[in-house]
C-alpha cells in the first residue's frame, strides 16, 4: 500500500509540475541585454516575476480560478528607468527600475534590478527591492 501512495504521490506531482511549466511564456535568447525589448519580456527579479506585455505587467496575489473570468489584478507593474551601463568593454548591465503598485489596496513596491546576457540567459547581476530606495551615482562627477 505504502508504493502505490509513493507512485501516486511521484505522477500527480510530474503532471502539476509539467502543467506549471507549460503555462510559462519562453524567455527569450540572450545574446545582447542592449537589444531585448524589455516591455515584452519576462523579467524574473529575485523577489518576484514580472511578465510584461506592452511595458505593463500584472500579478494576482492568489492564482484565479480555471475557468473563471479574470479579476482586477492585485498588483500592475511599469518600468519607470532603464538605463545600460558598460562597466569593461564587451560588458553590459542593463538596470530596470519597476514601480510595482497595489492596485487592490494601498502602496507600492519599486525593484532595481542589474541585468546581463551570460551562456545564452538573462541573468540577474544586481537585485534589490524595497518601500524605499535610496539612489547612488553610477558614474563619477
Amino acid at each position: 500500500m505504502q508504493i502505490v501512495k509513493r507512485v501516486l504521490f511521484i505522477v500527480i506531482t510530474a503532471a502539476a509540475i509539467a502543467s506549471a511549466q507549460s503555462n510559462l511564456t519562453p524567455i527569450a535568447r540572450c545574446d545582447d541585454v542592449t537589444k531585448l525589448d524589455f516591455r515584452n519580456l519576462i523579467v524574473r527579479t529575485a523577489r518576484r516575476t514580472f511578465a510584461f506585455q506592452n511595458g505593463i505587467a500584472l500579478n494576482y496575489d492568489s492564482r484565479p480560478d480555471q475557468g473563471a473570468k479574470p479579476s482586477q489584478p492585485d498588483w500592475k507593474a511599469e518600468i519607470e528607468k532603464d538605463t545600460v551601463i558598460q562597466p569593461a568593454p564587451n560588458v553590459a548591465v542593463r538596470f530596470l527600475l519597476i514601480r510595482d503598485s497595489h492596485e487592490t489596496g494601498s502602496g507600492w513596491r519599486y525593484y532595481a534590478t542589474g541585468l546581463g546576457c551570460s551562456g545564452g540567459k538573462l541573468q540577474e547581476v544586481f537585485p534589490v527591492t524595497g518601500y524605499h530606495c535610496a539612489s547612488i551615482a553610477l558614474t563619477r562627477q
